[in-house]
């Protein structure tokens, strides 16, 4: 079973919120509470929320949602050999897929892939 975790990026501060603990909770309505300063934020408008995928990188490195990752050459998989490739982890509403050139892309079932998280959507244009 994935572990549930999640990470917030505060696109005011430009920055990730530091690592969500019993300060912040998530409504079944979609709004964000901190209890730090014991305000409610509607996702999308301050705060974007981003979750864990599972899965980390050849170097250990959690992969969430909004990660740009580049699958490395040189790996084979069921006798197909991938290019270099950078793309997003978005989230598909069933899996979690890296988003090349609008072409969604399975990331669990090629576990055999060398992908490095290489920076994010909000950082890294």
């Amino acid at each position: 079973m994935r572990q549930i975790k999640f990470r917030i990026f505060d696109k005011q501060e430009n920055e990730y919120c530091e690592e969500p603990d019993y300060r912040w909770m998530l409504s079944r309505k979609g709004r964000l509470y901190n209890s730090e300063n014991d305000e409610w934020h509607v996702l999308g408008e301050r705060y974007i929320l981003e979750f864990f995928t599972g899965l980390t990188d050849k170097n250990g490195v959690e992969i969430y949602e909004g990660d740009i990752c580049q699958i490395l050459a040189g790996e084979e998989y069921q006798g197909y050999r991938e290019f270099d490739k950078i793309g997003i982890i978005k989230y598909s509403g069933l899996t979690f897929d890296l988003v090349v050139d609008n072409v969604w892309q399975g990331i669990y079932n090629a576990p055999d892939f060398n992908i490095e998280v290489i920076g994010n959507i909000h950082q890294n244009k």
